[in-house]
Formats: C-alpha cells, structure tokens, sequence
C-alpha cells in the first residue's frame, strides 16, 4: 500500500489515534512522516514493533496531512480494518 491510498481506506490521523488502533490491533499499516517530532517518531516505532503493525514512511506531515484529506499536517496515520 502507497501514501496515496490512504484515502480510499478507513483510516485514523495523529498520534493518539493511531497508538490507540495499533494498541488494539486493528490498524493493518501505519505512515510516519518523516519530518515528525523524534519523540513521536520513537514511540510510534515502538508501539508498531511490539504489536507487529507494518511502518511506512511518508515524505512530510504536510503531504501526509493532504493524502488523508484532513487540510492540515499529520505526523501518522494508520489504516484501519473495516
């Protein structure tokens, strides 16, 4: 899956949307922009790696925001199952 077909999914943008599917196992795939803050960086990896949850990166918070068709910039966001 691309950055570009985030949109056609179900999906959930930002930080605390995404721990919370990955946590509860329903994202399928998460994109991490790769001009987001360290921390955030860090503990998306994290989450991700524990709960055996695919990471792609995505060029910037700004194209990352306009893929999902939020008008704004987004760190991450994750694919969800239906």
């Amino acid at each position: 899956m691309d950055i570009a077909d985030i949109y056609k999914n179900q999906h959930v943008v930002g930080t605390n949307q995404t721990l919370k599917h990955v946590r509860a196992k329903s994202a399928v795939i998460v994109f991490l922009a790769e001009d987001a803050a360290e921390k955030i960086k860090g503990q998306i990896i994290a989450e991700c790696e524990a709960f055996g949850v695919q990471v792609k990166s995505a060029p910037s918070m700004r194209q990352l925001g306009n893929c999902c068709n939020i008008g704004r910039n987004a760190a991450c966001a994750a694919v969800i199952n239906n």
